[in-house]
């Protein structure tokens, strides 16, 4: 993910542990991470690991001068060759804009393009719910459900076309990368994140 760094110690005082997995995504701190690691490991960084840090101080570079482009920012992302670095990174965006109504159909294109269905079909719930008045969308939304639902949703407030009797038995929930979720829920908790 693009973590920030607000500080180099957390607030217990302690300095922030570095290790190799911090020198292999794409973010703000990656040449105070390098150095870091420089500075206090037992040995000189291998190769590899200075290979993918320069990649990766490439790749953020290039992230960051198209931030402002939606399309141009999700294909950077998706150079990092992780989704669900993508999807933390794209949800956090929304999270912060939820109005920022390009974003959110470039984040559609990008789900449907790469058959992430479920997903697909809980962010057009979402996203329906935070613009009532795009009817457009709505019915591409009911007409995307028929054709890839059901998905199983925790709204009180379902879409006629979203009610599903039998979504959890035909429909197991999947994290985005395709892995069952359920499968370390204890009973009874919600399975959606829907804020």
């Amino acid at each position: 993910m693009l973590i920030v760094y607000e500080e180099d110690f957390d607030e217990s005082g302690q300095y922030y542990n570095i290790d190799e997995d911090d020198l292999c995504y794409p973010h703000n701190c990656l040449k105070k991470c390098f150095r870091h690691f420089e500075k206090y490991s037992l040995r000189l960084p291998p190769t590899n690991i200075v290979k993918k840090y320069e990649e990766m101080k490439t790749l953020y570079t290039k992230i960051k001068a198209v931030e402002k482009d939606a399309e141009k920012w999700i294909k950077c992302l998706k150079e990092f060759g992780n989704d669900t670095f993508l999807l933390n990174n794209v949800e956090y965006r929304l999270g912060k804009n939820l109005m920022d109504v390009n974003l959110w159909k470039t984040y559609m294109e990008f789900l449907k393009e790469n058959g992430k269905f479920q997903r697909l079909l809980e962010t057009y719930s979402k996203y329906c719910r935070f613009f009532l008045d795009d009817k457009e969308m709505k019915e591409v939304y009911k007409s995307e459900m028929i054709k890839y639902g059901p998905v199983k949703l925790q709204w009180k407030n379902l879409f006629d076309f979203e009610i599903c009797g039998d979504c959890e038995e035909s429909n197991p929930e999947k994290d985005f990368d395709g892995n069952d979720i359920n499968s370390n829920i204890p009973a009874g908790c919600v399975n959606v994140n829907i804020t």
